[in-house]
């Protein structure tokens, strides 16, 4: 995720086996530590992290051998956003503002996505 992030590594301590058991990297002026998964806890983390280019970091991430989970899209609260998983299970929400959304705006499209969705269904 150094690459990915453009993150500076800070602290990174190996496993039995060589690999990565988890690092603590600065993205921005946000400290983060990420780590494998636990046998007893196989699930690692969620992330949303801001960055300047949702699309080239998505594409940083996806080199690096992160899953895509959902491609860069604009959403209705004013983000561009993509989702990726890690090697070791942490998902990473990656988003860009993209529009200031009034709370007002925001209700309004919600509702509209709402009775959108709802009347797909019904078809």
């Amino acid at each position: 995720m150094e690459q990915v992030f453009e993150a500076r590594l800070l602290d990174r301590h190996s496993a039995p086996d060589g690999g990565p058991a988890y690092m603590t990297i600065r993205i921005g002026d946000s400290v983060i530590s990420v780590m494998r998964p636990l046998e007893d806890r196989p699930t690692s983390s969620a992330l949303y992290v801001y960055v300047r280019d949702v699309d080239a970091v998505y594409r940083r991430a996806i080199e690096a051998g992160t899953r895509s989970v959902e491609e860069p899209t604009s959403a209705v609260q004013g983000d561009r956003m993509a989702t990726v998983i890690d090697p070791f299970g942490n998902q990473w929400t990656i988003a860009s503002r993209i529009e200031q959304v009034s709370v007002e705006e925001l209700h309004r499209r919600l509702t509209a996505l709402a009775r959108a969705e709802r009347d797909e269904r019904c078809q």
